[in-house]
């Protein structure tokens, strides 16, 4: 073999090397890519926008992203008010902000958890489950715009994975995706997952939560009162008291955990969440009046007002002209 032969033979094996080393290292860099999801958050339950493809079409879908559930599923019954007339749920490919996960053979089960007239409109048609996700580090922030931040992992978990350690973490992170509410007991600590964000580290196994923010939505102030939304029964029970005088408040019952019936007169069950929501946060000038249900037995249907000028409760009749709703 001639000096030159040995030259560009040894050149070959270099360039091989060096493209196999590049390839391993973009197949990590890939493996460990990041992306963000935006969200919509239903009690402590995030919803997303999911692209599936099917026969050339594309079906853009709000789906539930429930890391305790294995298998990913979509609901026919909500899934044919969008075109989707196929007797199978196989979809050719799914996309979630741009990343592409292939072909997926979904199971069938009902996902509409959330029904009118909690919400605009019922949610969702289907759910993003582990099989999806088992492989990213996930970061649920609930700061608006609400958003799901995906960390891939290029190795495997470093836990055991037998049946029993699988139930038990997905039994645990349960109550972290529940549509009837946003607070939480872990151990001996509470969380309110409306300003709480949280990382849920599927491949370790672990979630930890961080230092609570509160959630601002532009140029608007935070409700008042902070309640826990029950979806089963459309009703607010109140968590507390963030603004005007606490002394006051509990003088006229409104303390934690009394049922709020009605708001400027209209029942809250007859309410959006986002129509409270935005009652809750009141403008200047402006009063809210308050109907709720005492914590005692047979109790009688109590009113106080809330004045968002003078930041002050008081009873009915203090205050003229309440804001009613329109």
């Amino acid at each position: 073999m001639s000096e030159g032969d040995r030259g560009l033979r040894g050149a070959g094996i270099l360039f091989f090397f060096g493209f196999g080393v590049m390839l391993s290292f973009l197949g990590k860099a890939f493996a460990a890519e990041s992306f963000r999801t935006p969200a919509k958050r239903y009690g402590s339950a995030y919803s997303i926008k999911v692209a599936l493809y099917r026969s050339g079409v594309e079906f853009v879908v709000p789906m539930w992203v429930k890391p305790d559930q294995k298998e990913s599923s979509i609901d026919p019954r909500q899934m044919v008010f969008m075109g989707w007339t196929f007797k199978d749920s196989v979809a050719e490919d799914v996309v979630i902000s741009g990343r592409h996960f292939g072909k997926k053979q979904f199971k069938t089960a009902r996902s509409d958890w959330v029904v009118k007239p909690e919400y605009p409109k019922n949610c969702c048609m289907g759910v993003i489950g582990q099989d999806f996700l088992k492989q990213y580090r996930l970061r649920f922030d609930p700061a608006f715009p609400a958003h799901i931040e995906w960390t891939g992992s290029a190795g495997n978990s470093s836990m055991s994975q037998n049946a029993k350690t699988e139930r038990e973490f997905e039994l645990r992170i349960h109550p972290l995706f529940s549509v009837r509410s946003e607070v939480i007991r872990v151990g001996a600590n509470r969380y309110d997952l409306a300003a709480t964000p949280f990382v849920l580290d599927f491949p370790l196994r672990t979630v930890s939560f961080e230092k609570a923010a509160m959630v601002l939505l532009p140029g608007r102030s935070m409700p008042f009162l902070k309640v826990d939304f029950s979806v089963r029964d459309r009703g607010l029970s109140l968590v507390e008291v963030r603004m005007g005088d606490r002394k006051s408040a509990m003088e006229l019952g409104l303390k934690e955990g009394v049922r709020i019936t009605e708001l400027n007169g209209v029942p809250v069950s007859a309410m959006s969440y986002y129509e409270i929501e935005s009652l809750l946060k009141g403008q200047k000038g402006r009063a809210l009046e308050i109907g709720f249900l005492k914590n005692a037995p047979n109790a009688q249907k109590t009113k106080v007002m809330f004045d968002f000028e003078k930041n002050e409760f008081t009873k009915p009749g203090s205050i003229q002209s309440p804001a009613r709703r329109n």
